[in-house]
């Protein structure tokens, strides 16, 4: 969460959660576990491999936290544990398009 916090500061999180409270909590976690089984499903199938991933680390320059070298193609925890990296990397993304369509979603839910 401090990471976040740097991106968005605590207060704009905290007016976010008063705000729009367990419905931008929903939408958030939604979009988290809808990108982790894309993600997932990508490398799955192949459409992403251990190479593309190992790759992408080294150019983020995460090579230093990621042991790369334990990457390896075969295992359905590797695949698990990639397909969460990805998600990670993406989490800022995921952030504002939670603030952006969380506002519609309310819209939305109220006028029912």
């Amino acid at each position: 969460m401090q990471t976040i916090s740097k991106l968005f500061g605590s207060d704009k999180i905290t007016q976010f959660l008063k705000e729009y409270g367990a419905i931008g909590v929903t939408v958030h976690f939604s979009l988290y576990f809808f990108t982790w089984a894309c993600m997932y499903m990508a490398i799955d199938y192949g459409l992403i491999t251990v190479d593309d991933v190992k790759k992408w680390i080294k150019k983020l320059k995460l090579d230093a936290y990621i042991d790369t070298d334990k990457l390896e193609n075969t295992k359905r925890a590797t695949s698990i544990a990639l397909a969460w990296i990805l998600t990670k990397l993406t989490q800022p993304l995921r952030i504002m398009l939670t603030i952006g369509v969380t506002p519609f979603i309310v819209r939305i839910i109220r006028r029912r």
